[in-house]
């Protein structure tokens, strides 16, 4: 199933039906700075990296430092995506998209990547708001006692 954001599509479509948007992107325009949390997709994976504010994106050297792949993106709080394109002293500068994802679309990532963390049931799990969807990607917040 193709996500929103994919340049393989040849036209985005947007519809409303309730709870927001459920096929394709927004038509909004994304913010310059992401809103926190957020997480970063890599391109064919399941693993996501979920960062809870700002200073933590300032200050992840491996994510600063990592070379990402063109169809990396990191997802804000809201859905909206970014391109992660180096910018100088080698440091990731998050490219706002114009482009966004449901909290269906959002959801489906996370319980991929709670999948393969080895997390039961994940089928089951919900969310309230994508901000809330993307908090529970927080690796943290799901390791035994």
């Amino acid at each position: 199933m193709p996500l929103a954001g994919n340049p393989d599509s040849s036209k985005p479509v947007a519809s409303r039906h309730g709870h927001g948007y459920h096929a394709g992107m927004s038509p909004s325009p994304a913010p310059a700075q992401p809103h926190w949390p957020a997480i970063v997709q890599f391109d064919g994976q399941p693993e996501l990296a979920y960062i809870s504010s700002l200073a933590e994106w300032q200050a992840a050297a491996d994510l600063q430092h990592h070379i990402y792949h063109a169809r990396d993106r990191l997802i804000d709080a809201h859905g909206a995506i970014y391109t992660l394109t180096p910018r100088a002293q080698q440091r990731v500068k998050p490219q706002a998209t114009g482009q966004h994802l449901s909290l269906d679309q959002v959801l489906e990532l996370v319980r991929a990547h709670l999948a393969r963390e080895g997390q039961a049931c994940v089928a089951k799990f919900h969310a309230p708001s994508i901000a809330a969807a993307i908090a529970m990607a927080n690796d943290d917040e799901h390791t035994a006692p």
